[in-house]
Parts: structure tokens; C-alpha cells; sequence
């Protein structure tokens, strides 16, 4: 005979689920409306002070009018401009 205890049963699913939950609400590329809100900083200020930074330039991907940045990338690149500050 098996005897479970139900409450480390219920905290180990529960931990499953969070890690389920955690890989598939993980953005892979930001656009910039996103960023805008991940930051929340204004629009012009992100415009003005990180998307027209040559290094922001340098990892944008672009279509047609949409742009979009890797998320591992942009944070990197941010956290350069704002050391800068």
C-alpha cells in the first residue's frame, strides 16, 4: 500500500504549473508598443532615447512599418544606454 501526502502533491503540481505557465508567457521579440509599456516610459522618451540609438538600429527587425526587437538583445542594449545616463 502507497500513502501520498496530498498537501506535497498539491505543491508539486502547483510548481509544474507555474513553470508551465512561466515558459509559454515568455516573449521571445518585443515590438515597440510593448517596450513602450515593459519600460513604462512614454512613447516619444523611448523613441528619442533608445530606438534611434545605433545599437538599438543594430538589432531591430523590421517589416514593412513593424519593428521588433529579441528580447535577450533589447535588454542588454537598454541596460548599456542607461548605464550611460
Amino acid at each position: 500500500m502507497i500513502q501520498l501526502d496530498e498537501n506535497l502533491v498539491k505543491e508539486e503540481i502547483k510548481e509544474q504549473v507555474q513553470l508551465i505557465l512561466k515558459d509559454t508567457n515568455e516573449l521571445w521579440l518585443w515590438d515597440v508598443e510593448t517596450l513602450v509599456r515593459k519600460m513604462c516610459m512614454s512613447n516619444a522618451f523611448v523613441e528619442e532615447e533608445f530606438l534611434r540609438d545605433p545599437r538599438m538600429k543594430r538589432i531591430e527587425l523590421k517589416k514593412s512599418r513593424k519593428r521588433w526587437y529579441q528580447v535577450d538583445e533589447a535588454k542588454r542594449v537598454i541596460q548599456e544606454i542607461m548605464n550611460e545616463w
